[in-house]
């Protein structure tokens, strides 16, 4: 279990989160944007991120398993396991990357005045 918690730890996490809020902002941007093509195209951004925080979930998922594997003999292979975290570390950059990519895709995508209604402080 404490492995676990370390993993997790290690992985990140918020997928969840981060899943609540493209939902949340999906639907502000149904009112918030007025323009049917700059909303579609808008919509679509967060469909994409949506489908990437689902992948990256998938792929951690599949890295805590695997290195649960590899902690379970009594000889654990270091060498392995540094291989699957630096896999994974390079994996979440990537993502970070893309994420950030989108962030800037979706703020293309609408107006000063929209971007301030759908982010800015109250």
């Amino acid at each position: 279990m404490l492995i676990a918690l370390i993993v997790g730890l290690l992985m990140g996490g918020g997928s969840v989160e981060l899943l609540e809020f493209i939902a949340a902002t999906d639907t502000e941007i149904k009112t918030v944007v007025t323009d049917d093509a700059r909303r579609d195209a808008a919509q679509a951004t967060l469909k994409d991120m949506k489908k990437r925080v689902e992948v990256m979930h998938k792929q951690r998922a599949n890295t805590t398993r695997t290195l649960d594997n590899a902690v379970k003999p009594h000889e654990v292979d270091e060498t392995a396991i540094d291989a699957l975290l630096e896999e994974h570390f390079a994996m979440i950059g990537q993502y970070n990357r893309d994420m950030i990519d989108y962030r800037f895709q979706l703020k293309e995508q609408v107006t000063r005045e929209e971007w301030q209604k759908l982010f800015g402080a109250d």
